[in-house]
């Protein structure tokens, strides 16, 4: 074998590991196209109620979505974040509803965590099969 012909083999021996690795991790990713639409939310388990952004530190709040292109039943969560006052601060997860869900109208509930909402301004983070696909900001008041 000439010195090129070992060169150009050499050149190309790392070709084959890195196709058999991208074949691997392209037969395990599953990407989806569930997502939420039309979020809001509500002091009333139910879209006949006006929608609101500002809640007292004892309300339950409703959020509620259409969840959109789900192939059958998809995990859902909502979680409910206390968003930092000043930086470098960390938000802090409040509360979490998960359920199973397929297309349609999903409701999620957060009831008063014990002793009441703290103040500030939060987000609701909503996911679908761990992929978060909306958020919606609003306030608890002091």
């Amino acid at each position: 074998m000439s010195d090129t012909e070992s060169m150009k083999r050499e050149r190309w021996a790392w070709a084959v590991p890195l196709l058999l690795a991208l074949a691997a991790l392209a037969c395990s990713v599953t990407v989806t196209t569930a997502h939420f639409e039309n979020v809001r939310l509500y002091r009333e388990p139910d879209r006949d109620s006006a929608a609101a952004r500002t809640f007292d530190a004892d309300e339950t709040i409703y959020c509620l979505a259409d969840l959109k292109e789900a192939k059958g039943v998809s995990a859902v969560r909502a979680e409910w974040v206390l968003l930092p006052q000043a930086t470098p601060a960390v938000p802090q997860v409040i509360a979490t509803q998960k359920q199973d869900a397929a297309d349609g109208l999903v409701v999620f509930a957060a009831p008063p965590p014990e002793g009441g909402w703290p103040p500030g301004s939060y987000r609701v983070e909503l996911y679908v099969d761990d992929y978060r696909t909306a958020t919606l900001d609003f306030v608890i008041r002091q």
